[in-house]
């Protein structure tokens, strides 16, 4: 496989790129060409959109989630307003902010927000004639998303079928948001096996074009849903090629808990060995982050304390729990910005496991203040 940079590749982690022949010519010989196009009559060319994401998602790629998502909405809230409607020129960045963010979301497992910036970069994307490809990919990463979190599967059914899937037909980059999508459709209607078939090719896709962390990601839900085909073994592959590409993609956030799934994964099998490492690996990985999200900490640390409880040779389970403990409660003391919404499934299950640590500890299953 080549080692192109992924960054070069207009994605919903990404940014637009010019090619770098283009910018040294530019950078060079600019003034110059300015001015024989003044002579000539020419237009002035049209300057910059002066906003940039880039620190923004240099940040997502690295797996500094709330960082990223930080950075992100500064941005976007300084700047999306413009008095007279906004240029031309920066509806682009915005569309690929708008889902650079969007991503990050995906990241935390806040679907429903992660759905909501991709339509909202979708829609301003329909303004701008040269990002049709990228417009449909973002448009698909929402149905993906509306899918997961329980929305209404007819109406998406009826807008996957606008965009049937034509393996060779679209691109590899279309195609990936395209097979990706009707994964999540067929895992939705519990047609497991075409669901894998569309993981497959999703993930093929994203390979082609070098896109590790979405090769990543999607190989994770392919293994997911081998899990839940109670095909345990086949899920473990996935989750160690899946880990592969979360290595190489540079995402600490991703392959930590590519490292999780994978310590799940061995604990069903039995190995418990190799779980009790993949999660240790995990927290450290997290542990190197400038801001580890506290909620993925708390939950390898809870997974840890139940295997001691299972095994008491391998630690103290009081003592994990205790900790799970004290990384939840860490996380219900962030500001809102750093929690996914109250009424979301992952909120629920945050909640779920902070209650377990409680009652295993002998507390009262009390809620915290936001919890």
């Amino acid at each position: 496989m080549a080692t192109t940079n992924p960054k070069a590749f207009l994605r919903p982690e990404s940014r637009i790129h010019l090619p770098v022949t283009f910018v040294i010519v530019v950078a060079v010989f600019g003034p110059v060409l300015g001015a024989l196009a003044g002579c000539a009559g020419l237009p002035d060319p049209e300057p910059e959109c002066p906003v940039s994401f880039a620190h923004a998602a240099d940040l997502g790629e690295r797996g500094e989630l709330l960082k990223a998502a930080q950075a992100y909405r500064e941005l976007l809230s300084e700047h999306a307003v413009y008095p007279d409607g906004m240029p031309a020129r920066c509806i682009p960045v915005f569309a690929a902010g708008k889902a650079g963010y969007a991503g990050v979301l995906r990241q935390l497992e806040d679907r429903d927000g992660a759905a909501a910036a991709y339509r909202e970069a979708h829609r301003i994307a329909s303004e701008y004639a040269g990002l049709e490809t990228e417009r449909r990919v973002w448009q698909l990463a929402a149905v993906e998303l509306e899918l997961d979190s329980g929305a209404d599967v007819a109406d998406l059914r009826e807008e996957l079928f606008e965009f049937a899937p034509l393996p060779g037909h679209d691109g590899p980059k279309l195609e990936t948001a395209l097979f990706a999508a009707w994964g999540a459709l067929m895992q939705r209607q519990a047609e497991l096996d075409l669901a894998v078939s569309m993981y497959e090719t999703a993930a093929e896709r994203a390979a082609e074009l070098d896109r590790a962390p979405e090769a990543a990601r999607i190989l994770r839900r392919k293994a997911a849903a081998r899990v839940l085909q109670r095909n345990d073994e086949a899920a473990l592959e996935l989750y160690l090629e899946a880990l592969s590409f979360a290595e190489r993609s540079g995402n600490r956030a991703l392959e930590a808990e590519l490292h999780r799934e994978l310590g799940r994964s061995l604990a069903r099998l039995g190995e418990l060995d190799g779980a009790e490492w993949a999660w240790e690996r995990a927290l450290a990985i997290y542990e190197k982050l400038n801001r580890a999200p506290r909620d993925r900490v708390a939950d390898i640390e809870f997974d840890l304390a139940v295997l001691f409880e299972l095994d008491g040779s391998r630690g103290n389970a009081s003592h994990q729990y205790r900790r799970a403990l004290e990384s939840y409660k860490d996380y219900f003391e962030q500001s809102a910005s750093s929690r996914v919404p109250e009424g979301s499934r992952r909120h629920a299950e945050i909640v779920r496991r902070y209650e377990a640590a409680r009652f295993r500890l002998g507390e009262d299953a009390a809620a915290t203040s936001g919890a």
